[in-house]
């Protein structure tokens, strides 16, 4: 799993970089995030965290995945609330991280189709 991995954990480290790089500019700008766009992040830090333990020990992703999916759903839910391209590209990097750490952790693209439509 790892080798098929890597791709994906090299986009996810661009998607952290394009959201630290939107969030950064939210900041310069003065502009309010969506509401609870700090809990999005939050789970996905979190997910990140369990990802790497389990990427080094054991390669069970389970509670991972659940975190990665509830990042999603949140970023998703608050895009409505998005005030700027800014904001409305800090939800859409979020989605994007867990959508590549989700691959990354053996979900197909239809897998994540299905837990990542909010609709």
């Amino acid at each position: 799993l790892y080798f098929s991995s890597i791709r994906r954990i090299d986009y996810a480290g661009r998607d952290a970089r394009m959201l630290a790089r939107k969030v950064a500019t939210m900041v310069r700008h003065g502009e309010k995030p969506p509401a609870s766009m700090d809990l999005a992040v939050e789970a996905l830090a979190k997910a990140v965290r369990i990802f790497a333990g389990d990427l080094a020990e054991r390669d069970d992703f389970a509670e991972a995945q659940r975190e990665l999916v509830a990042a999603a759903r949140i970023a998703t839910l608050a895009l409505p609330e998005a005030a700027s391209l800014n904001s409305a590209a800090t939800v859409s990097q979020v989605r994007s991280l867990a959508a590549d750490l989700l691959y990354a952790s053996g979900f197909t693209r239809d897998q994540i189709d299905e837990r990542l439509d909010f609709d």
